[in-house]
């Protein structure tokens, strides 16, 4: 969090709560009044879809015409997978910052546990986002070869990591 102050963020009115090592959130720690400001993250400290576009990577899908089933989050997914990569990078506070483990999230959900979902609506969007993702990997590995030595896991990791704050 250090970080993110010494790049100008201001969060003093919440706090980050770790409930377990993969979920965490944010709370108030008074009440917060309605259209208060209650915390600002500056354009420095955030990795934007321009960024991701203009990466090695993502210039290649931009320039290609490939059409993906979830191109924001895939453009900085993409951005991230190549930062990681980096011996150095700004992001690296960020990227310490995020949780080790995302399977917590449906789509990593082993078939015990996705057995649990039978009967269910859910169980049909999860195989359908399954391979949604599958399908915008194959594609950006066909535009982006070099895309090829992440692996499927790491590109879904990365695209969760992405998911709220590209929508």
């Amino acid at each position: 969090m250090l970080w993110l102050r010494d790049n100008g963020a201001i969060f003093d009115k919440v706090d980050l709560v770790h409930h377990t090592a993969s979920h965490r959130g944010i709370v108030a720690k008074t009440p917060i009044k309605k259209e208060e400001v209650f915390m600002f993250i500056p354009i420095q400290a955030i990795i934007m879809l321009g960024m991701a576009k203009e990466a090695p990577i993502g210039a290649r899908i931009a320039s290609s015409g490939v059409q993906l089933k979830s191109p924001k989050h895939s453009y900085l997914a993409t951005f991230i997978l190549q930062e990681l990569g980096k011996e150095k990078t700004k992001w690296q506070p960020y990227f310490d910052m995020l949780p080790q483990s995302v399977d917590n999230f449906p789509i990593f959900f082993i078939k015990k546990e996705l057995s649990l979902l039978e009967g269910t609506f859910f169980l049909e969007q999860v195989e359908i986002k399954k391979q949604q993702l599958r399908e915008d990997y194959a594609a950006i590995a066909m535009v982006a070869p070099e895309f090829a030595r992440y692996t499927f896991r790491q590109f879904a990791y990365c695209l969760l990591y992405t998911s709220d704050a590209a929508d």
